[in-house]
């Protein structure tokens, strides 16, 4: 049998274990993302301003060739494109690209920042590469206030790509963390859950008048105290309900022993109980069905003319009538006699053992038929 407790246990902590990894997971990725984009983007000012430093006195003495094999030399092996702009917006020098086929950069975002702040940074479509790309770009010192601009880029679909690729790691490790915890969850739901469950199953083969198998109390906590409980009231219950069952048989012995007929019936007068001298008292409707038939002998008619007319003697009619409260199941009996003239002497004998006595048959004098 299922248990549907076990079932909505784990399901709460299932739900509970689900939503938790799912926030989890997307304040993880939402930090840890931008952590990274922050820290690439503190390398890219790390490299501008290191850049800055080399190409400040090749700036100076105006040797934009010296700039460019500077950093034809630094761009292979950082991965990052690198450019120096003159205050002016003219680009001096680029890594990746001829300056003279380059458009004034005066006009860029981080380039304005940079001569207005000494640092700048944005993200944009490059006009060169047609990438998305990072930009970051500080002031070359030495002029007035600034000799240049030392410029630091890197395109976004490579980050995208190693930022994919940290959140497929990081929702697979959160993922295996939720599986861990609901298969911890089934275990511990079961394991809560197990004392209730037999508890329940020993209480339905209570009801049902079973004997319940003991309940195994597998902890010491409260748990384990009610199963220790629940033990003990089987076990009273039980001797309760053998105390009972002999006392009962006790009583259904005195009942049945006794010769005079008792019948128990409830407030809408349905039967309840009846002893052995009752069930034969009332299986028994003298004279009732005799002689009905049409043929019938003569004495079996004189028999239903006592049975219609003789109730001054006797109660045919009255007894069926209360008899047929009860509703009984009748069945015929036959009185089997010799002769003709033997029958009333027969049905006498059978109306003085139906009543116990003559006293019974015959009313007593004064009384009213």
């Amino acid at each position: 049998m299922r248990s549907r407790f076990v079932a909505k246990l784990f399901a709460s902590f299932a739900l509970v274990v689900v939503v938790g990894g799912v926030l989890v997971g997307l304040c993880v990725d939402r930090f840890t993302i931008d952590g990274e984009r922050r820290g690439i983007e503190e390398s890219l000012g790390s490299q501008a301003v290191l850049l800055s430093e080399l190409v400040a006195p090749a700036l100076r003495a105006g040797d934009a060739a010296g700039i460019e094999a500077l950093l034809a030399r630094l761009a292979p092996a950082s991965g990052t494109r690198f450019t120096v702009i003159a205050p002016d917006g003219r680009v001096v020098a680029e890594s990746h690209e001829q300056p003279s086929r380059m458009k004034n950069h005066g006009d860029r975002p981080e380039v304005i920042a940079a001569l207005r702040e000494g640092r700048g940074r944005a993200e944009r479509v490059s006009d060169t590469t047609r990438q998305h790309t990072l930009y970051v770009a500080v002031a070359i010192p030495g002029g007035t206030p600034w000799i240049g601009i030392a410029r630091a880029s890197l395109p976004l679909p490579g980050l995208e790509q190693r930022f994919s690729r940290l959140r497929a790691g990081l929702f697979t490790g959160v993922a295996a963390g939720t599986l861990l915890a609901l298969v911890v969850a089934a275990f511990v739901a079961r394991r809560v859950t197990r004392p209730v469950v037999a508890m329940t199953r020993a209480a339905a083969s209570l009801a049902e008048g079973a004997e319940p198998p003991a309940i195994d109390p597998a902890s010491s906590d409260e748990m384990g105290e009610l199963a220790r409980s629940f033990n003990r009231m089987a076990a009273q219950l039980r001797d309760r309900l053998h105390l009972l069952e002999a006392e009962r048989g006790k009583l259904e012995t005195v009942f049945e022993s006794m010769s005079e007929g008792v019948v128990a019936v409830d407030e809408n007068e349905r039967l309840l109980h009846l002893n052995a001298a009752a069930r034969t008292m009332l299986g028994v409707a003298p004279l009732a069905e005799v002689g009905a038939r049409r043929r019938a002998r003569p004495s079996e008619r004189l028999a239903h003319q006592l049975f219609v007319h003789g109730e001054p003697w006797y109660n045919y009619q009255g007894v069926r009538r209360f008899k047929e409260r009860f509703h009984p199941a009748w069945e015929p009996r036959y009185l089997a006699y010799r002769k003709p003239w033997d029958l009333p002497f027969a049905l006498a004998a059978l109306a003085q053992l139906v009543s116990g006595g003559w006293r019974a048959v015959l009313p007593a004098r004064g009384e009213a038929a």
